[in-house]
């Protein structure tokens, strides 16, 4: 049966929605203090019956498709012995998930059972699994996000396989619990960067990035690696002079390591508001590396400036050779544009190096984590 505009549809609403399982009591959840999720936001709980009802009819729309491929999961018990999961699917569904379902489709052709259906085993733990195919499949939450600090079993296992919706809602759940505050951001901006989650690098980067200039909270003030690449990825760094920037990044990374450290709120200030397009910002991280240095690994002394514009052209032109543009459509998520999207994968990328390049020779008080 061939995909029709209705079941498009339907299968994009699912990716839009969030259910608490009907199984659920509140009160048993707080007496036993796990983590209690409610929708994403109270303003869309009075469309929660509407979502309810959507996703009943998508099961309706599974059952109509029928079944021809299994996805399974399996894990071993202490004993040697092993747990299995299986969930029915019908390929056309799980086609539209992502491209690392779509190859496992492709690379599963010949492997059917006696009924025609394919059987592709998937790696996890078997409740992550269970919780990833019931949100993609059924449009139904029935997992509780984690503390910031924490390992996150569902991010990786949705990176795994490139469960973009999956990460974003999740992503929407962790921010409604713990709102994203100036205490929080670079731990938030750290974990979205991690696991390519755009809506958590957005919010975090555009909180840091408002407040440089500003009196900031001691643990912002430490400009960690991820506070650095928030200034550098915000949307506020749009101007056009690229010499400005190349002369305002040049001098400070010139002062000594005293005169950096009392003129580094300044410094990003400036940078804020005299950055140019992100092609300037390729150019300059990618010469901040070891071989922009001279014999006493100082940035920038003997480097031509012509070499360097050269430089960032063929960088650019790798990069944006190399990028991939995400097809996701969300509607209750601060999702960018195509072309604005590639711009802030790319900038998140680059500035990273520009920071590694400063730690590396004491220029921030903080050690670089990666």
């Amino acid at each position: 049966m061939g995909d029709t505009a209705e079941e498009h549809a339907a299968l994009q609403l699912s990716h839009d929605s969030v259910e608490v399982s009907d199984a659920e009591d509140p009160q048993e959840n707080r007496e036993s203090g796990q983590s209690l999720v409610t929708p994403l936001d109270s303003k869309f709980a009075v469309g929660d019956s509407t979502i309810r009802s959507l996703a009943r009819q998508l099961k309706e729309l599974h059952h109509s498709l029928g079944c021809d491929v299994i996805l399974k999961a399996r894990q071993l018990r202490p004993d040697g012995a092993s747990d299995e999961t299986t969930f029915p699917c019908s390929s056309l569904v799980v086609a539209t998930w992502s491209p690392s379902f779509r190859s496992l489709l492709k690379e599963n052709t010949n492997d059917k059972d006696a009924k025609g259906c394919r059987t592709i085993e998937l790696k996890g733990n078997l409740k992550v699994v269970e919780d990833a195919i019931a949100f993609m499949k059924e449009g139904r939450r029935s997992f509780s996000v984690v503390d910031l600090k924490e390992q996150h079993p569902l991010l990786e296992f949705a990176s795994e396989y490139g469960l973009d919706d999956l990460k974003v809602t999740y992503g929407e759940a962790m921010m409604c619990q713990n709102p994203v505050t100036l205490q929080n951001a670079s731990l938030y901006l750290e974990l979205g960067l991690r696991f390519s989650i755009v809506n958590l690098s957005l919010v975090a980067a555009d909180l840091l990035a408002a407040n440089v200039g500003r009196p900031l909270s001691e643990a912002v003030l430490a400009l960690d690696g991820c506070c650095f690449k928030a200034v550098l990825a915000s949307d506020a760094l749009n101007v056009e002079d690229e010499q400005d920037v190349l002369s305002i990044i040049k001098s400070w990374v010139e002062k000594d390591t005293g005169e950096r450290s009392s003129e580094l709120d300044s410094f990003l200030s400036q940078v804020r508001l005299s950055l140019c397009s992100y092609q300037t910002l390729i150019d300059l991280m990618s010469n901040l590396g070891a071989d922009s240095r001279d014999d006493h690994g100082v940035l920038w002394k003997g480097v031509d400036e012509e070499h360097l514009r050269l430089r960032v052209r063929r960088v650019i032109d790798e990069k944006l050779q190399g990028g991939r543009l995400s097809d996701r459509q969300r509607h209750h998520t601060k999702l960018p544009r195509g072309e604005d999207e590639e711009r802030l994968a790319t900038t998140l990328k680059v500035s990273k190096d520009l920071f590694a390049a400063c730690a590396s020779t004491t220029v921030l008080g903080s050690p670089h984590r990666s």
